[in-house]
């Protein structure tokens, strides 16, 4: 906590955005089209952010081989 000028921008930024999408998202409406979504498709819609690059890859995999 040397450098306060440098990480709180970057906090406060960050507060801003999490209190942003609290207030903006209907969680119970975003929960009910989860719910009724096509599981193939959302598995097919995640993978890519699941496996952004190599290592997230490996590191999913090596997790999966126990």
């Amino acid at each position: 906590m040397k450098d306060v000028k440098k990480w709180l921008p970057g906090a406060l930024i960050s507060i801003a955005l999490i209190a942003a999408i609290l207030y903006f998202v209907d969680f119970g409406a975003m929960m009910a089209a989860i719910r009724s979504a096509n599981y193939f498709f959302l598995a097919g819609a995640m993978a890519p952010v699941l496996c952004v690059d190599a290592r997230t890859c490996k590191g999913l995999a090596d997790l999966a081989a126990g």
